[in-house]
């Protein structure tokens, strides 16, 4: 991990892959322009808690909606977006984009983790590794014991990464192939 100025961490590989693209276009004379955004998009990434129907709230909807949703010709209904006033939600963000988000429905010592998401030109860099490392961190301070979620086929891989198990048999959600998996956290 390479620890910024910002108080946030981001992962080493996203920051040697935006200095190769650096790097590359160097030789181009585009010094100037791409040394600010460089620094600009490092400077600007930070984690926060989403409160539910802000701005901030409706832009995790949109982002989440693109990533998980659409592709499956769905879209959120009004219930849906009604039953996560209770939940807790976490987001990476830059100064105007949410870039990835996590969500939580807390029952006793218990978290169900939901609504995983980042966005696409975000993904394969580690930050929804980083999300949930400090959605994980927030939990342990609440006595959260163990993590739960219905991780989609596609996305088993990313939880054993995790330290997440499969506990159940393949089940169908959303239209798609989904399994149960938990994490003891404490």
């Amino acid at each position: 991990m390479f620890a910024l100025g910002c108080n946030i961490q981001m992962p080493i590989k996203v920051i040697k892959r935006q200095y190769a693209f650096f790097k590359t276009n160097f030789q181009f004379g585009l010094r100037i322009s791409l040394t600010l955004h460089y620094i600009n998009l490092i400077n600007i990434l930070s984690f926060t808690s989403i409160i539910y129907n802000t701005e901030a709230y409706w832009k995790v909807l949109r982002m989440r909606e693109l990533v998980l949703r659409l592709p499956l010709g769905l879209r959120f209904s009004a219930d849906d977006i009604e039953k996560e006033e209770s939940e807790l939600i976490f987001a990476l963000k830059t100064d105007s984009k949410i870039v990835a988000s996590c969500q939580f429905v807390i029952s006793g010592q218990t978290a169900k983790m939901r609504q995983v998401a980042t966005a696409r030109a975000f993904q394969g860099q580690g930050i929804g590794r980083d999300l949930y490392l400090y959605c994980e961190e927030n939990l342990k301070k609440q006595e959260i014991i163990e993590i739960y979620c219905h991780a989609r086929k596609t996305a088993v891989p990313f939880y054993q990464k995790l330290k997440f198990q499969i506990v159940s048999e393949e089940f169908e959600e959303v239209g798609i192939p989904h399994v149960k998996m938990k994490k003891i956290i404490m």
